[in-house]
């Protein structure tokens, strides 16, 4: 079965979608999936002790960007749920020839 990729270049993104998936992107490695701690340290505090740390925080999405990502998700699951469709009727086509 072919991989689906969530590949902002497959043209279901406009050029504003593209450059803000990709801002998401850097916010959830800065935030999330590839944290580093030393970027969001406070300058001038000590974090080498074992009291409770206090890290900068990450800005949210603002409520128009979420909008924006509303739609963008719903670009996404339209088109694998094409894509699947198109799968299975495809293997059914294949399972009929055999």
């Amino acid at each position: 079965m072919p991989r689906a990729r969530l590949n902002p270049d497959v043209a279901l993104l406009n050029d504003a979608e593209r450059a803000f998936h990709q801002r998401v992107l850097d916010k959830r490695d800065q935030a999330y999936a590839h944290s580093d701690a030393v970027e969001h340290e406070i300058e001038g505090w000590d974090y080498s002790g074992s009291t409770v740390k206090i890290y900068k925080p990450i800005d949210p999405l603002t409520e128009v960007e979420t909008r924006m990502l509303a739609v963008m998700i719903g670009k996404w699951i339209t088109y694998l749920e094409e894509r699947r469709s198109m799968l299975k009727k495809s293997s059914l086509v294949q399972n009929r020839e055999r």
